[in-house]
């Protein structure tokens, strides 16, 4: 029976941050969007969107029945996790910090999804639910302590933990869209 209550608090704990999450963004973003997670989420905060839309996604040809938008402080109320990174032979390097995509995936209620992350141009990268599981990518908000912005790799990018096999790490590359700013989660 002992051994029961730890799996129960881990269990109600996790049940208590998915419901603090969800309460955090069911009322919508109070600050400008900068990520729309799409598919089938549960807990949707915005209608539906299509190709004909006047927007940046409906040139990008997304299209959806509901999702959940974040502006930055919703991202950084989830689980945050940090990497340090250097990209560009170093133009941008530091700690990568941001919400776990695990985190993004519990609180729009799909976890162990697979993820399409769309850049900005229209870039697609599939992220398979095993390598959330195995490598817990965060979608970094910031690099060193400063937002990161337009024109560079915000206003969300894709960081992975660097690993050792040369074949993971070109796997892992092609999974790394800067300026992210649509998930879609299958």
């Amino acid at each position: 029976m002992n051994a029961a209550k730890p799996l129960l608090f881990s269990m109600l704990t996790s049940l208590a941050l998915t419901a603090s999450a969800w309460g955090d963004i069911a009322a919508g973003p109070e600050g400008m969007v900068i990520l729309t997670v799409g598919g089938d989420v549960a807990h949707p905060n915005r209608g539906a969107a299509s190709e004909e839309d006047a927007t940046i996604l409906g040139k990008l040809g997304v299209s959806f029945d509901k999702a959940v938008e974040f502006d930055l402080a919703g991202l950084d109320a989830l689980e945050q996790g940090f990497f340090e990174q250097s990209y560009n032979d170093g133009m941008f390097a530091g700690t990568f910090t941001g919400p776990r995509i695990s985190a993004i995936l519990d609180a729009v209620g799909l976890p162990g999804s697979t993820v399409y992350a769309m850049a900005l141009d229209g870039y697609e990268a599939e992220i398979p639910g095993a390598y959330i599981a195995r490598y817990e990518p965060i979608l970094a908000t910031h690099l060193n302590g400063r937002p990161l912005g337009l024109g560079g790799f915000g206003p969300t990018t894709v960081v992975f933990p660097e690993v050792d096999d040369p074949d993971e790490t070109e796997a892992i590359n092609s999974m790394l869209p800067w300026a992210t700013i649509y998930l879609d989660v299958e």
